[in-house]
């Protein structure tokens, strides 16, 4: 009993951070953003997540699409906080196999959350803040789709039932311009 209450306690512990992150992350428009590796913050998410989910009888499979993947410029802590209320989403209203897949696309970069569920009882309203009376938090999916906005991206429920699937899409960091040529010298 002990060890399940320390274990509940860590749990709504990160669960609070979080939100609090989050909350941190939509009121703030100014964090930090630079082109980032998606395949390294899919590592990382990966070593946050794996043992969770083992914990609840799940396994976290990560796809990365084998071409090159374009880096976004964007937060990273605001898309590794958008992944992780997707994926504490999955495990904890889903089933099975938690699936975060990157592929490239045209205007950048997809990252889809996908799990073994049955679905989504309304998916009309997934996105919308629920009041205080409501079942669950009600702020977790408003609050991470507000923080892609503000990167510049989508955060859309791309498939409600079967296997429900969150996809976030973040635009490719924009192209360096070249430096300034010095003006030909006449002789």
């Amino acid at each position: 009993p002990t060890a399940v209450l320390l274990e509940a306690l860590d749990e709504l512990d990160r669960l609070e951070a979080t939100v609090s992150q989050l909350l941190a992350l939509a009121r703030d428009s100014a964090s930090p953003r630079s082109p980032i590796d998606v395949g390294l913050l899919l590592q990382k998410l990966e070593r946050r997540w794996r043992r969770p989910l083992a914990a609840l009888g799940r396994r976290l499979e990560l796809v990365v699409d084998d071409d090159e993947l374009p880096h976004p410029e964007v937060s990273e802590v605001a898309i590794s906080q958008v992944l992780d209320v997707l994926i504490d989403n999955a495990a904890h209203h889903g089933a099975g196999v938690v699936t975060v897949e990157a592929t490239g696309v045209v205007s950048g970069v997809s990252l889809s959350v996908t799990d073994e569920g049955a679905g989504i009882e309304d998916p009309a309203r997934i996105f919308e803040r629920r009041g205080t009376d409501a079942r669950g938090h009600g702020i977790g999916l408003a609050l991470a789709r507000s923080v892609v906005e503000a990167e510049g991206g989508r955060l859309m429920l791309e498939r409600s039932a079967p296997r429900p699937q969150f996809v976030i899409v973040l635009p490719a960091a924009r192209p360096v311009r070249d430096a300034p040529q010095p003006a030909p010298v006449s002789a």
